[in-house]
């Protein structure tokens, strides 16, 4: 199995058990809505009681204990700016200029659709950390969701 972390915070943020394309300068991974249980009693033992430690969502936002965030348009760009400089720093000189060509049209791209958008970080809510960015597409009357992750932002984490 593959981690994929976030190299300024090292949070965990998707594994290779998901689908996943490459899409420029992003991991398009796809995932799917579901109800997760912790500590499920039998239903004898639950009656008529729901289970409190019921969890639902995209799986790989509960899985990876991603956090909900939000942005203003002018707030993210603030946060982009700084976070492009960051993976910047990590990229051998050689990849300089073609990730800051291929960067600022992954922004552009984000930025066309912001509304559309939920925002996602790392378990820790790094500040500096990557943000992740979930949108649902409509597949024949049912909403599927994914997720996009900067490649450059990961580090590759075999188990």
């Amino acid at each position: 199995m593959i981690i994929f972390k976030d190299i300024a915070s090292g949070d965990e943020m998707f594994t290779d058990a998901y689908k996943m394309e490459i899409m420029d300068q992003f991991y398009k991974v796809y995932g799917k809505i579901e109800r997760a249980f912790g500590a499920n009693p039998s239903a004898e033992e639950l009656g008529d009681e729901c289970d409190t430690n019921a969890v639902s969502g995209v799986d790989i936002v509960v899985a990876n204990r991603l956090v909900e965030t939000s942005f203003t348009k002018k707030s993210y760009k603030n946060y982009i700016a700084a976070y492009m400089k960051k993976i910047l720093s990590k990229l051998p000189e050689d990849q300089h200029a073609s990730f800051k060509s291929s960067a600022q049209k992954a922004v552009q791209f984000i930025l066309s659709k912001f509304d559309d958008w939920q925002f996602f970080q790392g378990e820790s809510m790094d500040p500096d950390g990557m943000v992740a960015f979930l949108e649902y597409v409509d597949d024949g009357g049912t909403s599927k969701p994914y997720m996009l992750f900067f490649k450059d932002g990961l580090k590759e984490e075999r188990l």
